[in-house]
């Protein structure tokens, strides 16, 4: 799982830093006001950024800001990364796709989930809200050749079979996406 630690600073000073990269492509104003709180609306006095959020990404000092963009901020999907270190371009970047694609997986509205420590080839069972006894099933690589991904009845849930429940959020990546990827 992506770990980033990230520490906003509203009043930090950010001097020195400079281009380092872009936001990855299609991320609106909105996704990042989600992931990294309110930006701060800057006043100065030849308009080229009207937005920032700065802070520490993992030790990385980052601004994100919206460089000479003429649309309103609600639909502007141009987003410049600045920083001391093009580090932080790949780690920003990073924490984005993993926040959005935990938002989104967020949404199949996931009410169980059982891991049997891989007893079997399908090491994780996934039942959801509304789907009654209907699960799905799935290995720790369900998009491999070899891996699993099969929908079944579970009727008789035992703990035995099942494994043990854990929180959606504990799937490896690999599971989330596949299941985000397949199941919408």
């Amino acid at each position: 799982m992506t770990c980033h630690a990230v520490v906003m600073d509203k009043d930090g000073n950010v001097s020195g830093t400079s281009l380092c990269g872009y936001v990855v492509p299609e991320v609106s104003f909105e996704q990042l006001t989600q992931i990294f709180g309110t930006p701060i609306r800057v006043r100065n006095s030849d308009g080229k950024v009207r937005v920032t959020w700065q802070g520490h990404i993992n030790d990385l000092l980052f601004t994100i800001y919206d460089y000479q963009s003429e649309l309103p901020l609600n639909k502007n999907t141009d987003w410049h990364i600045g920083g001391c270190d093009h580090r932080v371009v790949s780690t920003i970047n990073q924490h984005i796709g993993h926040r959005l694609h935990m938002h989104m997986f967020k949404s199949l509205k996931i009410r169980d989930v059982y891991c049997n420590n891989g007893s079997t080839l399908d090491k994780y069972t996934v039942f959801f809200r509304g789907g009654g006894d209907v699960c799905l099933s799935l290995s720790d690589n369900p998009g491999h050749p070899l891996g699993v991904y099969q929908w079944g009845l579970c009727g008789a849930r035992n703990a035995s079979t099942l494994g043990r429940r854990i929180a959606a959020h504990e799937l490896p990546d690999a599971v989330r996406q596949y299941i985000y990827a397949h199941v919408r």
